[in-house]
């Protein structure tokens, strides 16, 4: 029944997100050609090609901004609509159980919030790519002196713990932000009324008292970077890949806390009224 549901919740969902993710490509594109010295040039001369390079510059960012909102509060807004409203009714009845209602949304929302993140990233490259190529120069170029500087730098062994943990923060941090805002809406419905409103109430208090725990953790790290001149690099990269666990351990705690009680609501105290 999982598998139903995970088809279900991908077919309900692509369109805007898939739509957005490939106006994003599209537009960067777009841009290798609008970019171009000879095209930049011609816009000296032409008000009417200036005036839509600035339009197209205008709907670039904005539709980047879009995808950037949507893989986080869009999701939001379908786990509210889905389990807390008249649908939730629906839901509830089917032959399964609160894990995997919760885990059908969070398993398509991941997905698209990993696939937002190479479009973003891919979209950020080639807008350096464009800036760097009227300099005459290329992401190739850029690449190429990178890696001669990495050979000639004597980096520590260590630091490919420091590569491994940060990875694994990355695949940590959708699922951290999604149960955090999974607990919030789950919290507001049990409010009699102005329950959305209850859910942004919760969802701020979470995130400060889990910001106030971060700051706890926050002081040795701060230490840590005032030391990095008196230390050795190997040391440096010890302490940093302590650093980033201790943050990997709180993330990973706080998602896993979250799932649950998420789960403990929407089993126990269910409130669709």
């Amino acid at each position: 029944m999982l598998k139903k549901l995970f088809k279900y919740e991908w077919k309900d969902s692509w369109k805007i997100v898939g739509g957005l993710n490939a106006a994003v490509l599209l537009l960067s594109l777009l841009s290798c050609l609008l970019y171009r010295e000879s095209f930049l040039t011609a816009l000296e001369n032409n008000a009417g090609l200036s005036a839509v390079f600035a339009l197209y510059n205008i709907l670039y960012f904005g539709v980047i901004i879009a995808l950037s909102l949507v893989t986080g509060l869009y999701f939001y807004y379908r786990f509210y609509r889905n389990l807390y409203t008249d649908e939730g009714y629906l839901m509830h009845t089917l032959p399964v159980n609160a894990h995997q209602l919760i885990w059908a949304k969070t398993f398509v929302a991941v997905i698209w919030k990993w696939i937002s993140s190479i479009v973003l990233i891919l979209a950020f490259f080639i807008f350096i790519g464009n800036m760097v190529g009227q300099d005459g120069y290329s992401l190739a170029d850029i690449w190429r002196e990178l890696r001669q500087e990495l050979s000639i730098a004597n980096i520590p062994s260590g630091a490919i713990g420091i590569i491994v943990i940060f990875v694994l923060m990355m695949l940590v941090a959708p699922f951290y932000s999604l149960f955090i805002g999974y607990l919030a809406i789950s919290l507001g419905q049990l409010t009699k009324k102005h329950r959305l409103l209850a859910a942004v109430l919760f969802y701020f208090g979470i995130s400060y008292a889990i910001q106030a725990i971060m700051t706890v953790f926050s002081t040795p790290f701060v230490s840590f970077m005032d030391s990095l001149e008196y230390i050795s690099p190997e040391t440096a990269i010890f302490r940093l890949t302590v650093v980033m666990l201790v943050i990997l351990l709180v993330l990973t705690g706080v998602s896993v806390a979250c799932y649950f009680l998420t789960h403990m609501v929407m089993r126990n105290k269910l409130n669709l009224e």
